[in-house]
């Protein structure tokens, strides 16, 4: 923990004890004269990840003194997947209840749990047949079955012995306390449909939840619905405000689940300018708005309430869309930031940096298609080398991050990265663009070229900068221009051209070298693309010269090197 974490944390307010980590904050609550009536009082969502974070092993002592709400609210975090009840998740949770819950509050429990759920939990487990006439177990019925305690249902009870052993006492435990209520239960294994019964349970489970804060997931989507963002800032310097809210908090307290307040650092814009808030009140009410967005962002992205923890990288990327939101609504002024920090809407910022990304990701997404960027079945950017395929596979994903090298992927949470994605992005489409439509090269050109038996290397190997550098290269050599892979005594040739490297020597050089080649094709360029292209030819050369200028004559002869130039076998 960052000392500038550890002092914004020190500002919120917690209803949780000190302690550096959750098992000491655990071990305190267990130490005070008021333990049972302090454990009852914690809000459900901060009890169920304060046992999260500490681990079962630790936390499983406290669950005995929770109260009925605190319990229904840990089986609705922990027990569902979307919209699907998982019995096999609720053992764990039935244990300490069952052989460690006091009478009167296991009684309590059972009667306020959702009877659907507990319903669904014993028809999972167990089948449940009628005695005969007599009341004795049916001729007909499983080897192994067994009478209720009252004798009015036969039981057969699961093969597993864990789970075998635990509905016995679960069952035991209810016919003791609360014999009307068990009777209940098994008639309802009996009759009813267990599509009806998770209907019902998922339809209180949402609502609860949405009390906490944890919206429905169609609602959660709108976080990332798409605005336009300079009218929205355009609107904010012309209004000086953006679309009037009002936050309420809930609670007086605030306790953060750990995978979100371990990433409140400095790294973030959007912190830094949160931690510039002076006044307390407003500092409270604006990191509660920040907990309320970041669940419903969680929820978005499939992350389940009771699974926070798992949520890290989905919270560390919203932070920096935030933070480019921010930035880019406050034009990187700083007492801008300041100031919108306290009075915007936190999902319009969201949905602002969000919106720069998708802006993007369109673009990326066109070139694609315009006309091809692979020409290799298996690969998307065949034709493209590392750097730019990283830089569209980062785009191209459901939630983008910038691709700054094949091995490097980075959150988005600047303007100077949107800026810099922005260039390079604008780079591959001049590189389609000159080879197919100003130099006229189709796929079928490409994948025939890829496809010669002569060719030294792989057809990935055929790329738009491997065509541009074998065709500025034959120009150079004074040959008819063309795409033609070069054999030893043309490489050869090369390098003597590399070892002069006019280029190196001044700009004009360039300038010169510039013109000689593309006065075919000056005429045919849209505006401004002769910078582009200018740069992708320096660019290229210096690559090369820096590869191959320092090789000897003889070097062709072992060269391996295949990557920035086409070659033939030979």
């Amino acid at each position: 923990m960052s000392e500038f974490n550890r002092q914004l944390l020190n500002r919120m307010t917690s209803m949780l004890p000190d302690g550096t980590n959750a098992v000491e904050k655990i071990n305190a609550i267990v130490d005070r004269p008021d333990a049972e009536a302090y454990i009852k009082a914690m809000e459900p969502d901060v009890f169920y990840q304060l046992i999260k974070d500490a681990g079962w092993d630790q936390g499983v002592d406290l669950v005995p003194y929770a109260s009925p709400s605190q319990i229904q609210s840990f089986v609705d975090f922990d027990v569902w997947r979307r919209d699907q009840f998982i019995p096999a998740r609720l053992d764990q949770w039935l244990e300490p209840i069952v052989n460690e819950m006091r009478d009167e509050s296991f009684k309590r429990t059972m009667r306020d749990l959702d009877p659907e759920v507990m319903v669904m939990y014993v028809k999972a487990h167990i089948e449940v047949y009628e005695p005969d006439e007599e009341g004795r177990i049916p001729d007909d019925a499983p080897e192994k079955a067994t009478l209720s305690p009252d004798g009015m249902h036969v039981i057969v009870y699961p093969e597993d012995e864990d789970k075998n052993a635990l509905v016995r006492a679960l069952l035991h435990r209810l016919y003791e306390l609360d014999r009307v209520l068990a009777w209940t239960m098994l008639e309802g294994v009996r009759w009813e449909l267990q599509s009806e019964m998770e209907e019902y349970a998922l339809r209180w489970r949402t609502s609860r939840l949405e009390e906490m804060g944890f919206v429905s997931r169609v609602e959660a989507l709108q976080v990332y619905k798409i605005l336009d963002p300079v009218a929205v800032r355009e609107r904010i310097e012309d209004e000086k405000k953006l679309y009037p809210h009002e936050v309420q908090r809930s609670r007086e307290t605030l306790d953060l689940p750990a995978v979100l307040s371990s990433e409140l650092d400095d790294e973030f814009l959007f912190v830094r300018m949160l931690s510039t808030i002076t006044d307390q009140e407003t500092f409270l009410t604006k990191t509660f708005e920040l907990n309320s967005l970041l669940n419903k962002i969680l929820v978005a992205d499939g992350i389940e309430p009771g699974e926070l923890s798992s949520g890290r990288q989905v919270i560390r990327r919203a932070l920096g869309y935030l933070s480019l939101g921010l930035e880019f609504l406050s034009r990187g002024v700083q007492t801008h930031a300041e100031d919108y920090i306290q009075t915007l809407a936190y999902k319009e910022i969201f949905r602002t940096g969000v919106s720069l990304l998708y802006k993007l990701q369109r673009q990326a997404r066109q070139l694609q298609h315009r006309p091809t960027l692979t020409i290799v079945d298996s690969m998307e950017y065949s034709l493209l080398d590392a750097q730019d395929a990283a830089l569209m596979e980062g785009l191209h994903r459901q939630r983008p991050v910038y691709g700054e090298s094949e091995f490097n992927f980075e959150l988005f949470t600047s303007q100077e990265q949107l800026d810099q994605a922005a260039v390079r992005l604008s780079r591959v489409a001049f590189k389609q663009l000159f080879t197919f439509s100003i130099q006229r090269l189709t796929a079928t050109d490409l994948i025939s070229l890829a496809s010669r038996d002569d060719l030294l290397g792989e057809p990935f190997d055929v790329t738009l900068d491997t065509l541009f550098n074998t065709w500025v290269l034959r120009s150079l050599l004074g040959s008819t221009a063309s795409h033609e892979p070069l054999g030893r005594e043309e490489l050869a040739q090369v390098l003597g051209i590399l070892q002069k490297a006019p280029w190196r020597a001044e700009d004009s050089s360039m300038r010169q070298t510039f013109h000689v080649l593309f006065s075919t094709y000056e005429a045919m360029l849209p505006g401004g693309a002769d910078l582009l292209l200018e740069h992708w030819l320096q660019h290229n050369l210096i690559e090369l010269d820096d590869e191959l200028g320092r090789l000897s004559d003889e070097a062709p002869l072992k060269l391996p090197f295949v990557g920035k130039l086409l070659l033939k076998q030979d």
